[in-house]
């Protein structure tokens, strides 16, 4: 029909990215959903970014239909789609006694359920975070940098490039005459591109699926709240791999109400060694026993696995630091219950500082640390064999 724009195709260019930097880190978020920091891959679009829009159902016309064959969009210029005439539902006549108006456009089906936004931009930044502190930077420059790369991801939304979805629309006009015109509605599922300017033509003709609705994660207790039977609640937990890839579980961290202690309770300094071995023989200690966990790669084996039931064990760096979660054992120590129980011993200048079961990236003999005394820059690492820190046991329950 003549002086009707067709609508405008929206895609993304071959490596459009937002780039954020912090200080001297670089948070990069390319089209595909990957995000890099400075320049190492830690976000696969294959692991956060699940959602596929279904192929459509084409719809079928009426018998004596002539059909128009449908705009290719793969190969049509962008000045092409806006110049060619569309026939819309809107310019059909209003239907008389002598007029039957048969209209058919095919629907989307439901789209699978994928990983919320929220729970992407936490894997972008737990991934961030890690591999900051790999490449040197101090806890605060990393705690920036993953903080960057999760406004990154909440600030752009899921990045997947426009999929057409064919309208087609059949007419009998009378007198047993047909027409069918057919279009193609852009469905848009990038909020960076309702930001950057939807055309009007399109927000008249697409046919947006319903978004996904992300799963409602019941509240937890109050950090630093003991919970009976359970622990004291830290806070949550998404544990990822060495590559940076969820598990795909969210589990609920409580801390031992004390640290660990010896055969008489009293809190015990031991090599990272002697502390794992200590925690490993625990039966019913605070309600539980110990478990055999080595370092963070024994832990994550037993949690892919589904092998692990809620046994203590010495905490990941993650777990001490915060994490995807942002509220970690560190940012724990004097709320509620937690306040006052990780106490000094007399005489030591190392009582307050606590093994993690993290190991150093580039060598298995040194295990990371945290100084619960320190304001800043609190991570380090020891030895795991000869030198004496405190322990604080931990637990995980998965969240419903």
């Amino acid at each position: 029909m003549d002086g009707v724009a067709g609508p405008t195709v929206v895609k993304f260019e071959e490596g459009a990215e937002i780039v954020v930097q912090k200080g001297s880190a670089k948070v990069e978020l390319h089209a595909d959903g990957s995000v890099y920091v400075n320049g190492a891959k830690v976000v696969d679009p294959a692991v956060n970014n699940t959602v596929v829009p279904p192929a459509p159902v084409a719809a079928t016309p009426t018998p004596d239909a002539v059909v128009t064959p449908p705009v290719d969009t793969t190969t049509a210029s962008v000045a092409d789609a806006e110049t060619a005439p569309v026939e819309t539902a809107a310019e059909v006549p209003v239907a008389t006694a002598d007029q039957a108006v048969e209209q058919t456009q095919t629907q989307p089906a439901p789209q699978e359920q994928g990983p919320s936004l929220q729970e992407q931009a936490d894997a972008a930044r737990a991934a961030a975070v890690k591999q900051a502190i790999k490449d040197g930077q101090s806890f605060t420059e990393a705690t920036e940098v993953g903080e960057a790369a999760s406004a990154a991801v909440l600030a752009s939304g899921p990045l997947q490039a426009p999929t057409p979805i064919p309208m087609t629309a059949a007419v009998s006009v009378g007198n047993g005459e047909t027409s069918v015109a057919t279009a193609d509605a852009t469905t848009l599922l990038s909020p960076m591109e309702e930001a950057f300017g939807a055309g009007s033509t399109i927000a008249e003709t697409q046919q947006q699926p319903a978004a996904p609705v992300a799963p409602v994660v019941p509240a937890g207790p109050a950090v630093g709240e003991t919970v009976e039977g359970k622990g004291v609640f830290v806070g949550i937990w998404q544990p990822i791999d060495e590559n940076g890839k969820s598990l795909g579980k969210i589990f609920n961290v409580y801390a031992a109400p004390e640290d660990l202690t010896d055969d008489k309770d009293n809190k015990v300094l031991l090599s990272f060694n002697d502390a794992a071995k200590r925690v490993g023989t625990l039966k019913g200690w605070n309600g539980y026993d110990g478990g055999n966990f080595e370092n963070e790669e024994a832990l994550i084996k037993s949690l892919r696995k589904g092998k692990y039931n809620g046994e203590w064990f010495i905490p990941t760096l993650d777990i001490v630091t915060g994490g995807e979660s942002k509220q970690g054992l560190f940012q724990a120590q004097s709320k509620g219950d937690l306040d006052g129980t990780f106490e000094k011993v007399k005489g030591s200048t190392v009582s307050k500082w606590y093994w993690t079961c993290t190991e150093t990236p580039n060598d298995e003999d040194y295990v990371q640390y945290v100084r619960f005394d320190a304001a800043e820059d609190p991570i380090d690492y020891m030895g795991r064999a000869n030198n004496k820190l405190a322990t604080r046991p931990v637990r995980l329950e998965l969240r419903p």
